[in-house]
């Protein structure tokens, strides 16, 4: 029974990877998807603007409440790197 409900969780967290990556809010580095990464129960959402960062915590809290899985925001944190163009005369 352990593994089923394992499998069940992985299954939903692919496919809610899948509708991230589908969604075109996250980051890209040439054609490869990066805009969220995965490490044991921790997701780490890469996106280009706040608008898209929010449209995909909103997947996310979507995918949370249809399948029934807590989302935390105790170790939530924002980055926001901006670039600067150095303009020579």
């Amino acid at each position: 029974m352990g593994e089923f409900c394992l499998q069940c969780s992985l299954q939903c967290i692919d496919d809610m990877i899948k509708e991230l990556r589908l969604a075109g809010y996250g980051v890209r580095v040439g054609a490869q998807y990066v805009g969220s990464v995965l490490y044991a129960d921790d997701i780490a959402l890469l996106a280009g603007s706040c608008y898209k960062l929010q449209k995909m915590l909103d997947i996310c809290t979507e995918y949370g409440h249809t399948w029934d899985i807590t989302l935390t925001q105790l170790e939530a944190s924002y980055l926001q790197w901006v670039e600067r163009i150095h303009l020579w005369a």
